[in-house]
């Protein structure tokens, strides 16, 4: 029996093009990954190596992936559930109590759809079963996650620097209209105008957690007909979509 089958469904050309430009956008990622069995990550970190020069760090226990993550910078972490001393979601809830901003992808057993949703509840980006691993597919899902990431990372960005801008606005015209000056009552409109665009930028960070949980988004809902143990974590999750999502 094959340890890591080969996936027998075939891309869309679209979402083939998508994976190759995704190759040669993201080379030389620090990865981090955490597995107890050695059999099993070292021949997946020589393949991520060789074809597109990942540097991958291995570790076997939660007390490794702390010092890890505090000494060196990772792109991304693939995370086993069971590790000797503890469990994958044990590190979830330490890097969200900490603040640790790297994407993490799930590795679990089969029958652990209950573990898969509580880990995308604390903040795993995916998940995938080890019995869905193979040597093509682990290299796609990477790239796509990382990608998410940076988008998700520069919109947070942006949102930031425009409540920053808003709220300077905001104090300014506070000041305005303490003076009593003749551009007091220009201060309503303009107050009118930040209220709307406060709201419009709330709805982008509502569109942009849906997009990083995997809810209308055409490569992920591909990859995900391709593992249908997905669609039935749909209704454990509470999610309109037939996908996954983390809250």
């Amino acid at each position: 029996m094959e340890r890591w089958p080969t996936m027998t469904a075939v891309d869309p050309p679209k979402l083939q093009r998508r994976r190759e430009e995704q190759t040669k956008q993201f080379r030389n990622l620090n990865i981090l990954f955490v597995d107890d069995d050695p059999a099993f990550s070292k021949p997946i970190a020589l393949v991520l190596h060789k074809g597109f020069g990942h540097n991958t760090k291995l570790v076997t226990s939660m007390l490794q992936v702390y010092t890890e993550i505090q000494r060196s910078n990772f792109d991304i972490i693939l995370l086993d559930y069971k590790l000797a001393d503890g469990s994958g979601l044990e590190v979830l809830h330490w890097m969200k109590d900490h603040s640790v901003d790297i994407p993490v992808i799930l590795i679990t057993g089969y029958g652990c759809e209950e573990v898969a949703v509580e880990a995308m509840k604390l903040g795993a980006y995916d998940y995938v079963n080890k019995m869905h691993i193979s040597f093509d597919f682990i290299p796609n899902l990477i790239h796509s996650t990382v990608e998410r990431h940076l988008v998700i990372k520069q919109q947070r960005q942006r949102n930031t620097a425009i409540q920053a801008f808003q709220n300077a606005v905001e104090s300014s015209l506070f000041l305005i209209k303490q003076s009593g000056g003749k551009h007091s009552i220009e201060t309503d409109g303009i107050q009118r105008g930040l209220s709307e665009r406060r709201n419009f930028g709330r709805a982008s960070r509502d569109n942009l957690e849906c997009d990083r949980t995997g809810n209308s988004n055409y490569e992920r809902d591909h990859r995900l007909a391709e593992r249908p143990e997905r669609v039935a974590l749909a209704g454990a999750i509470g999610r309109t979509s037939a996908f996954p999502a983390s809250k």
